[in-house]
């Protein structure tokens, strides 16, 4: 019986490193059992308070886009090449009407949503 080949461990990415912004946005990254068992966690709230500002969303919205881009910006750091990408696009019929994003293994992101300011009865 031959032993299997060792993976290459891949290095966490992350959006901005901790030394140069300790409040700032990160991506961790943990594996266990051979890389057979993988967890992640992020802190995006620079980046979706930047997407808020840019599409001036309302807080639902801004809620809806931060968590898939936050979900979508995990999933990149398991692509084979950082120039790899990965998106996702929701249509609904809801208030919001769909949301589309885009991440790269390089930690890079970018969204849309079609209803930029929807009214709730929480506002």
């Amino acid at each position: 019986m031959t032993k299997p080949e060792q993976q290459p461990e891949k290095q966490t990415r992350s959006l901005i490193t901790a030394d140069q912004d300790p409040g700032g946005d990160y991506i961790v990254r943990a594996t266990a059992l051979d890389h057979s068992i993988r967890a992640f966690a992020c802190r995006t709230t620079q980046t979706c308070q930047e997407a808020t500002r840019i599409h001036q969303l309302s807080p639902s919205a801004a809620t809806a886009l931060g968590r898939l881009m936050s979900g979508l910006l995990m999933m990149a750091q398991d692509l084979e090449s950082p120039d790899d990408s990965i998106s996702a696009v929701i249509r609904s019929d809801g208030p919001l009407q769909g949301l589309t994003a885009v991440a790269t293994g390089q930690a890079t992101i970018r969204g849309l949503v079609q209803q930029p300011v929807v009214e709730t009865r929480y506002q």
